[in-house]
């Protein structure tokens, strides 16, 4: 994993020298390590590791152009009330904490032209990961998923329809404070003629991914991404290793799911690089034939 991501770093570096243009920011979209760290008791010298790879893209001004969002396995690693204190927290290093209603949250905006946003989510939020069992967020969540998971082991899908199951301990929520927000963003986007690209973990469409790696609150965002899809020109997530893509011709938003480092072969890479132009992002996903094109 650390060398397919020394690999991204090589290349972008290079890019920079052949086009003479710089790389303007990088998003990462969790579990930028693995849970595995955990009973190895090496959770901060593996971050370490990997955010010294990525700083030298920026050696600068890192905290404003690393972009990051967190997975089920930042939550596995670190508490969620060490992670608002780390550099994972983007919210908080790009000076956004006083604007989130929820201030152990990170969630944001980030404008990459005067045309276009990214709106990048925390869907752990409402999780029972990240917090002791004593927390009232941790219990509420778990009876969500007793109603709805009968099994032993609440990371299990096993007798499950597809309906159910997305109620997986793995998976979590952005809850109502943080869903008026983007309501409220996807507002200002549409009144400002911004488009926007949402960013999460978790995708928000089985097509582009799995039943079993979608929100507890799929259909509420859904339901908001139908309304705003004037604005929403297109969604990012992880979460679903393999990686995956799906364009909803009703809505006309492509759904971008991308591998996750750590699943790929030794001799794959797990990649992307987005060109923007006036109106357009090339896509160009690292050992993928296909080239996509975001129109904004």
């Amino acid at each position: 994993s650390l060398e397919r991501t020394k690999r991204a770093v090589a290349h972008w570096k290079q890019l920079e020298e052949e086009t003479g243009r710089k790389v303007q920011f990088m998003l990462q979209l969790g579990d930028i390590i693995d849970g595995n760290c955990v009973p190895l008791g090496k959770s901060s010298e593996a971050l370490d590791l990997v955010l010294n790879e990525l700083v030298k893209l920026f050696p600068h001004e890192p905290h404003k152009k690393l972009l990051h969002l967190w997975g089920n396995h930042e939550m596995y690693n670190f508490r969620r009330d060490q992670l608002v204190n780390m550099s994972l927290n983007t919210a908080r290093t790009l000076g956004h904490m006083s604007e989130t209603m929820h201030s152990r949250a990170n969630y944001y905006t980030y404008d990459v032209t005067s045309r276009l946003r990214l709106i990048c989510l925390d869907f752990y939020v409402c999780s029972a990961l990240g917090r002791d069992k004593s927390d009232p967020v941790h219990q509420q969540v778990v009876e969500l998923l007793r109603e709805h998971n009968k099994n032993d082991d609440l990371n299990s899908p096993d007798n499950l329809s597809d309906a159910d199951s997305k109620y997986l301990l793995f998976n979590g929520s952005l809850g109502d404070e943080q869903l008026k927000w983007l309501r409220d963003e996807l507002e200002k986007c549409r009144h400002g003629n911004v488009r926007a690209i949402v960013c999460g973990h978790i995708p928000l469409d089985a097509r582009a991914g799995d039943f079993m790696c979608l929100p507890y609150d799929v259909d509420e965002i859904a339901a908001l991404f139908g309304e705003y899809s004037d604005t929403i020109v297109a969604y990012f997530a992880g979460h679903y290793h393999s990686g995956s893509y799906f364009h909803d011709k009703q809505t006309n938003i492509q759904h971008f799911t991308f591998p996750a480092v750590l699943e790929r072969s030794n001799e794959s890479n797990a990649f992307a690089t987005f060109y923007v132009y006036e109106n357009r992002i090339s896509v160009n996903i690292w050992d993928d034939a296909n080239q996509y094109e975001i129109e904004y």
